[in-house]
């Protein structure tokens, strides 16, 4: 299967002040996974195979109930035919 790109972002239901710690755990998580990724200021996007991608996100969903009593992810995905890439898609801005 083609590499896709998702966009992953946690709003975890806690007080405004402990909001970036529980933010930075997630990040943190993710940053595990073995797949590129990119922080950015509303979401996190990573770059893999959609399977493997959706298992993860799995794991993630349990690390947020270890951390906090609610959260809301919200995913998006984006696939190509062949494959896309963070880089393919953001390169002409930088």
């Amino acid at each position: 299967m083609p590499k896709v790109t998702a966009s992953i972002k946690i709003v975890p239901a806690v007080d405004s002040k402990d909001i970036h710690g529980v933010i930075d755990k997630a990040i943190e998580h993710i940053s595990k996974w073995g797949m590129k990724y990119e922080v950015g200021p509303s979401n996190t996007t990573v770059e893999g195979e959609y399977e493997v991608i959706l298992d993860k996100l799995k794991e993630l969903g349990k690390h947020m109930e270890s951390l906090v009593d609610r959260f809301v992810m919200i995913v998006d995905f984006d696939y190509k035919r062949g494959g896309i890439s963070i880089d393919e898609k953001v390169s002409k801005y930088r």
